[in-house]
């Protein structure tokens, strides 16, 4: 944070109107505002049909879709075959349960390739990596990067394990380098 924005954080009211963000309610299926410091406890930006904005929403919310793809050939199964290996360690699918999941997506190919880029991303800041603490927590940090954009993923990150240097370099490999962006900081 540079010394403008910490001098504008001493006077900044909690939940300011630029504080609160889009968070759509399934059951009332409505949009409503709630403040940004509530996106860590688990909320997922999401495209929801009919809505014109990206929108946040809680995980336990969400309805799978229905089977829109036929199965895969033989290699788009060995890609989800990375993924499916690169993340055991954290997503306890088969690959069978990954193939049905990209299957039911809009887009497999574009959800498909974003996948293979987190797992890229993995298995670069972990491959020597001993600690499972600081693993989880790269997991954690892409799967953020995975539900949300560049400019709300500070918001809904926490990190204990890795130094900010690190997860700096995991959001800009993800997003690739902020370039001029004066990105948000988390104190």
């Amino acid at each position: 944070m540079n010394f403008t924005d910490r001098i504008k954080s001493l006077f900044r009211k909690p939940s300011q109107p630029d504080d609160m963000v889009p968070s759509y309610d399934f059951p009332s299926r409505r949009i409503i505002r709630i403040s940004a410091s509530e996106l860590r406890s688990g909320y997922v930006q999401a495209r929801v049909q009919g809505i014109h904005e990206m929108v946040w929403v809680r995980p336990e919310q969400l309805r799978q879709n229905t089977i829109q793809h036929p199965p895969f050939d033989e290699k788009v199964r060995s890609y989800i075959k990375d993924i499916c290996s690169t993340f055991a360690e954290h997503q306890k699918f088969s690959l069978d349960e990954w193939e049905d999941g990209f299957r039911r997506d809009h887009s497999p190919a574009r959800e498909i390739a974003l996948w293979r880029h987190a797992a890229e991303i993995y298995q670069a800041f972990t491959m020597f990596e001993s600690s499972r603490e600081r693993r989880v927590e790269t997991y954690r940090i892409i799967i953020a990067c995975l539900t949300s954009n560049r400019d709300s993923v500070w918001q809904v990150i926490q990190w204990l394990n890795l130094t900010r240097a690190e997860v700096e370099q995991i959001i800009n490999r993800f997003y690739g380098p902020a370039i001029n962006r004066g990105e948000a900081t988390n104190s």
